[in-house]
């Protein structure tokens, strides 16, 4: 695992070098820095089963090499490439499908154009994992967990139960409530936000009675929601101006959002290793903020770093 983890920073670092001038390659290491040493990869890390984890952000990077190489020379094989490297992200772990957003965004943020034809076979190479995972999931595993199932009979969708109601009572019919999901969302994004910037009193498992079931009328509730669309409507602002702090902010919400209990229960409604794929938008968000400084007061390179 650490090996693998290793490998995952370096290719991190070798991407986020493209993305900025080579004379901010040390703020790009430290960046990556803070993103090696998190304490909340621990339980990625060390944890046998979380090696899934591992691999899917390890194949969505070379995933985006092989992107950026296509982008470049308008080779077709590393479309072929970033096609079977984006599946076996997607088998390892489907953590890797809202990769797709940062893909894009990193897409977008290089060539500097919102549209170009590139992206349709792009976004061929991306999606097809996609369909042809959730289509071998239900034919070979029909009714598991919320898996749709494939018959002759058509697409069925059998909404289950998955979680015990000590593991996430939104799961449960008579709890779960829109109000409640905004609400248990809000409480969520909350503690991931201050999880990534202070990472204290971290645990192995969240689950009931860690994590507040909240309704959307909490006031803690619905002013994290409100501050997040805020940031989120503030990252997309700036990364309209090609700016690597509004990529960072707009991959960390997005990446977060299938966590957040609205699309659906999430297991132990809170967990760290949740946070392995957005923390990378967390050290984007650093760096950006280290180059914006140094532009700004470049006599003081030596203190910011």
């Amino acid at each position: 695992n650490l090996v693998l983890y290793l490998i995952t920073c370096f290719l991190l670092f070798n991407i986020l070098k493209k993305l900025t001038d080579p004379k901010y390659s040390l703020y790009i290491f430290l960046g990556v820095l803070i993103f090696l040493v998190h304490p909340l990869h621990t339980e990625v890390v060390c944890s046998l089963k979380n090696r899934e984890e591992i691999l899917s952000l390890l194949f969505s990077l070379l995933t985006i090499k092989a992107v950026l190489k296509f982008l470049a020379n308008s080779n077709y094989l590393y479309i072929l490439a970033s096609f079977f490297l984006f599946l076996l992200a997607v088998l390892s772990k489907i953590s890797a499908i809202p990769f797709i957003l940062f893909i894009f965004l990193v897409c977008i943020y290089t060539n500097k154009k919102w549209f170009d034809y590139k992206y349709i076979p792009i976004g061929i190479s991306l999606i097809l994992p996609v369909v042809l995972y959730f289509t071998y999931m239900a034919y070979c595993l029909p009714g598991q967990g919320r898996m749709p199932k494939i018959s002759a009979d058509g697409v069925t969708f059998q909404e289950t139960q998955v979680f015990s109601y000590s593991e996430n009572p939104l799961d449960v019919d008579v709890i779960r409530t829109p109000s409640r999901q905004l609400g248990t969302a809000g409480e969520v994004l909350t503690l991931y936000s201050s999880k990534i910037i202070y990472p204290t009193k971290l645990i192995a498992y969240y689950g009931y009675n860690v994590v507040p079931i909240s309704s959307i009328t909490k006031p803690t509730a619905w002013l994290s929601i409100l501050f997040h669309l805020i940031l989120l409507g503030l990252g997309l602002f700036l990364f309209t101006r090609n700016n690597l702090i509004g990529l960072g902010i707009v991959f960390y919400i997005g990446c977060l959002f299938p966590y957040l209990n609205i699309i659906a229960p999430a297991p132990g409604i809170f967990a760290e290793r949740f946070c392995y794929f957005p923390s990378i938008g967390y050290s984007i968000f650093i760096i950006g903020i280290l180059i914006y400084l140094y532009k700004k007061y470049p006599r003081l390179d030596k203190v910011l770093i």
